[in-house]
């Protein structure tokens, strides 16, 4: 029994000392490290990234002074290819995206052709005063593809309270 009591306070010294670690107030000089810190990592990270740049540029001086021009030029190959497949990939991303703007300015294909010579900024621009030129639908209702409402074709007579009440607030309660 004297185990369990000696026990029991270890454990609740233990927990009082943890809540006391997390209770603690913040303090204004710490705050100020962390931020002097953060910003003293940053700027060995850009340092760091300059320093890598210099060594790759020497690397590849050195490399053209020793007469490795082919170890060169199958680097910059390499990287030239990767960046041709990737230019591939964003030009038919680019294309797509202008076929897109393009079919929903005009359905003419004299207009489609006129507008495939812009740029994706202008279509862009043209759809946007499109959408500002065009009234906004007002009745939804009655919009092709919408979901007809049922009380629109039954009698007056035949419909039930509920039902006439629907019928009145959807047809003289929309202003």
């Amino acid at each position: 029994m004297a185990e369990d009591n000696v026990q029991d306070t270890v454990q609740e010294n233990q927990d009082t000392q943890v809540e006391n670690k997390q209770e603690s107030p913040s303090d204004p000089s710490l705050l100020q490290e962390v931020m002097s810190k953060k910003a003293t990592i940053k700027d060995q990270a850009v340092r760091i990234a300059e320093l890598e740049a210099e060594k790759e540029k020497g690397r590849q001086k050195k490399l053209a002074e020793e007469g490795k021009y082919k170890e060169l030029d199958a680097e910059k190959t390499a990287i030239i290819d990767k960046m041709k497949a990737q230019l591939e990939s964003q030009t038919g991303i680019v294309n797509n995206y202008k076929q897109n703007l393009i079919n929903g300015l005009t359905s003419d294909d004299e207009r489609k052709e006129h507008y495939a010579t812009k740029d994706v900024s202008f279509l862009e621009d043209l759809t946007k005063e499109k959408a500002l030129i065009q009234p906004p639908i007002s009745n939804p209702g009655e919009s092709l593809g919408a979901v007809r409402n049922p009380l629109q074709n039954k009698n007056y007579a035949d419909m039930t309270e509920i039902e006439r009440r629907a019928f009145h607030e959807l047809n003289f309660k929309q202003n």
